[in-house]
């Protein structure tokens, strides 16, 4: 089990124990896409959030530019945020 980070849209940031595959997509909304997001940690967004038109989440688009992720200029996300410490980047990564 991992805990994990969900930043939506609005709202409030919670704190989520996520151990399955059905429990990241629950958490985004559909489709997982994984983001580097920087050397301690690792994000997933839907991976269709933009083609389904999820709300814009100026949070996470701010949180990713601070980290300098990569996202092209005048790139945004879409939809939640779910962040995982590194500890648990490996156990993802071969969920």
């Amino acid at each position: 089990m991992a805990k994990a980070i969900i930043l939506p849209p609005t709202g409030e940031a919670l704190l989520w124990d996520i151990s399955t595959l059905q429990e990241m997509q629950d958490a985004v909304g559909g489709d997982i896409e994984q983001i580097y997001f920087g050397p301690d940690s690792l994000a997933l967004v839907n991976e269709n959030g933009k083609l389904l038109e999820l709300p814009f989440n100026p949070r996470a688009t701010a949180l990713a530019y601070e980290r300098r992720i990569g996202l092209l200029p005048n790139d945004y996300i879409n939809g939640t945020l779910v962040i995982f410490g590194r500890r648990q980047e490996s156990e993802l990564l071969t969920m």
